[in-house]
């Protein structure tokens, strides 16, 4: 994986860089799916377009590219007389699959046992080699860290070693307290299960199978509090190792002075920073950083970043307001344009007996509003509308502001 006498480093910006000096699309399929999957490159390679239909819920291939990618987590599962093994892969790496297919499709009809992945393992190292170059460009990414030379160059092993990382350092923790050593350090036992299940699989008769096998709703909850950290796309959000906030920083400058209230519509990505992390600073609870600045960012890109005490209060309470819609919704809603009320009716009550309106301070009433706006919005196009989690989120966060 990395050169004699070189410390290798490897981020989501070397990723999303490779990604892009790559013309190969199925190249960028089995890439971000390493990525974000945790599978090693044997297993992607073997999968098939049977394995992504069950994966998806679906039946037909047809079916499933008309849908958007992005609202899509496959789950995986692989099971023996002995072992069972469970994946997730990112929206990210459904949506270069779904480019790969249909560029495929184009030239022919593909059925359920042709590979996922229609690519020769010699142009995948070819793609691979990109890497190569990226630690020859010095002005860009350091020559040296910690006093070692620094490597940029990765391959599929690495891929599945940054997942790991990623998934032991931000996966919420159900500590039973019992540490387990892996590699050099300790984790919690149940920490070290899960990753266990996601590279080799779980021998039926390990004590964690029955918990990991009757609960992938709960697991698929957690995957997605790490999925950011697998997405080669949020590179310029998440900041490389080397270029690492102190703890003073982490606070993004916080006595440096607070930007005044204005009428511009938009910020730049500093000022936004600076804002948000001038407003945690004062703030006493412990925040979700990371997941406040993504929220604050993509409000930004649409005119909707505010900097006033209102929106900056509600956006700390928003990573918490996602995770318990996340709990009490999982699955998309589907609203049917001749029963918008009685449907309508049984969400609000279901956030009800979840306090969501108690907790969040919410008026039930404004909320309601919200809905029917948005879905008279979307049109009545005859066919069934999809509430997602996202939606009722962003519709609840906007509540909030009235």
């Amino acid at each position: 994986m990395c050169m004699t006498g070189k410390k290798t480093i490897l981020e989501l910006r070397e990723i999303y860089t490779c990604l892009t000096l790559s013309k190969n699309i199925a190249a960028k399929a089995t890439i971000t799916f390493i990525l974000s999957s945790g599978m090693n490159r044997n297993e992607a390679l073997a999968l098939t377009i049977g394995d992504l239909l069950s994966a998806c819920h679906e039946d037909i291939i047809d079916s499933l590219l008309k849908r958007n990618p992005n609202n899509i987590i496959p789950i995986w599962i692989h099971e023996t007389e002995k072992t069972f093994k469970l994946n997730f892969s990112s929206p990210e790496s459904l949506f270069y699959i779904f480019l790969h297919l249909k560029e495929r499709l184009s030239k022919g009809n593909l059925v359920e046992s042709d590979k996922l992945f229609d690519i020769p393992q010699s142009t995948l190292d070819d793609n691979f080699r990109i890497s190569e170059y990226l630690t020859d460009v010095g002005s860009y990414y350091p020559f040296s860290f910690q006093g070692e030379i620094v490597s940029h160059k990765f391959g599929a092993k690495a891929l599945q070693e940054f997942f790991i990382t990623q998934y032991l350092k931000h996966s919420p923790d159900y500590d039973n307290g019992k540490q387990r050593k892996y590699r050099r350090d300790s984790y919690s036992e149940y920490k070290v299960k899960l990753i266990t299940l996601f590279t080799n699989g779980l021998p039926k008769d390990d004590v964690y199978y029955k918990k990991f096998s009757n609960n992938s709703r709960r697991l698929l909850l957690d995957y997605k509090k790490v999925l950011p950290y697998i997405t080669a796309k949020n590179y310029d959000i998440i900041r490389p190792s080397w270029d690492k906030p102190s703890d003073l920083e982490m606070h993004f400058n916080a006595k440096v002075g607070r930007l005044t209230e204005s009428d511009k519509k938009s910020f730049t990505d500093n000022e936004v920073l600076q804002i948000v992390g001038n407003h945690i600073a004062d703030y006493q609870e412990n925040v979700d950083i990371h997941q406040v600045i993504d929220f604050a960012l993509n409000d930004n890109q649409i005119g909707y970043f505010k900097n006033s005490k209102l929106y900056l209060d509600n956006l700390l309470l928003k990573p918490s307001l996602k995770f318990d819609l996340e709990s009490i919704i999982i699955e998309d809603i589907e609203i049917h344009p001749l029963t918008y009320e009685p449907m309508i009716h049984e969400l609000v009550s279901k956030l009800d007996a979840n306090d969501i309106f108690n907790n969040y301070n919410i008026n039930k009433n404004i909320l309601v509003d919200n809905i029917i706006r948005y879905l008279d919005d979307l049109g009545d196009k005859g066919e069934p509308i999809y509430l997602t989690n996202n939606d009722i989120l962003e519709l609840c966060f906007i509540s909030l502001m009235e």
